[in-house]
């Protein structure tokens, strides 16, 4: 496991593609996205972009505020089992 400090940066809405199916026809749609920089407080030019869509961005807008400090943690996926 790491344990990594960020502050959110540039919280704004802006539009995305994604792709969809529209009447049965796989396309890209242009759609609402809010999206977020995390800086890293002690890794220098380190960030992390993220993109919020639907029903996730009312939940991430009110999470990622401005120099809202945010503590990430990333866990290693578990080994495969020995055959």
């Amino acid at each position: 496991m790491i344990q990594a400090e960020y502050i959110a940066q540039n919280p704004h809405m802006t539009v995305g593609s994604t792709p969809a199916i529209v009447d049965g026809v796989e396309m890209t749609v242009m759609v609402n996205t809010f999206e977020v920089q995390l800086v890293a407080k002690d890794l220098k030019d380190s960030s992390i972009v993220l993109r919020f869509v639907g029903d996730e961005i009312a939940g991430a807008q009110a999470l990622f505020v401005n120099d809202a400090p945010i503590t990430v943690q990333f866990d290693a996926p578990a080994p495969p089992p020995t055959p």
